[in-house]
Parts: structure tokens; sequence; C-alpha cells
């Protein structure tokens, strides 16, 4: 079984860079990691403990990012996410329902937010 989830959303009036920026700043906001950048091509993977904000999830979650100008001036961002292991591999099974699922709500909120402080929205 997959636990891939997967979830895109534009934002107007916004530059490859104030993306770049937003999304450091919402995976730096859930206590997260960013474990690998590569700006030149807009791509970030980001990595989640089992706890965020004193809410223990159970799981691991690891968010492999996009970044990438449709149009001048609108930013697109794709965000897969999936549960890891102990020793972080994706997880094939035995995932707990809906934390994945949670993070990535999270995470999309927190997007949203540092867009709009960088008015971007």
């Amino acid at each position: 079984m997959d636990y891939t989830l997967k979830e895109s959303k534009s934002f107007n009036n916004a530059t490859v860079n104030q993306a770049l920026t937003a999304v450091s700043l919402a995976v730096k906001g859930l206590e997260g990691k960013v474990t690998k950048e590569t700006p030149q091509s807009g791509e970030i993977t980001a990595w989640f403990n089992k706890t965020i904000h004193g809410k223990v999830l159970g799981d691991r979650t690891q968010m492999e990012i996009a970044v990438t100008e449709i149009e001048p001036g609108t930013i697109r961002v794709d965000v897969q996410s999936y549960p890891l292991d102990a020793v972080g591999r994706k997880m094939m099974f035995g995932a707990r329902a809906g934390v994945n699922k949670t993070v990535l709500t999270w995470f999309m909120a927190h997007l949203d937010h540092q867009m709009e402080k960088l008015s971007c929205k």
C-alpha cells in the first residue's frame, strides 16, 4: 500500500525565491528539518519527527517539495508527503492512520501563512 499524499497550491504575485523562503519557514514552524535544498531547481526535502509542538503523532514524515514558476508572477508549490520507518525508509505498510495527512495539512497552513506574510497571496 502506498501512503504517499500529494498536494499543490498556486500563489500569485510571488517569486520562486519568496516561495522557497516560505517553504523553509513553514518547515521550521513545524519543528521540521530541511534535509536537502536545491534552490536552482526549486526543490526541498524536509523531515518531521514523530512529535510536533508537543503533539505525539506516532510516525516520522518526509516531504519532497517542488517550487516552479508556471507563468511570470505565478508560483506553484507541489508537495509529496509520506511516512518514514525508524531507519528513514519510506513506509509501505503499518503507518498510523491520519498522521501523514495531519502533517501535510499543518504544513500547507503554515505555507499559506508564510506566503501571506511575504505578501504573495
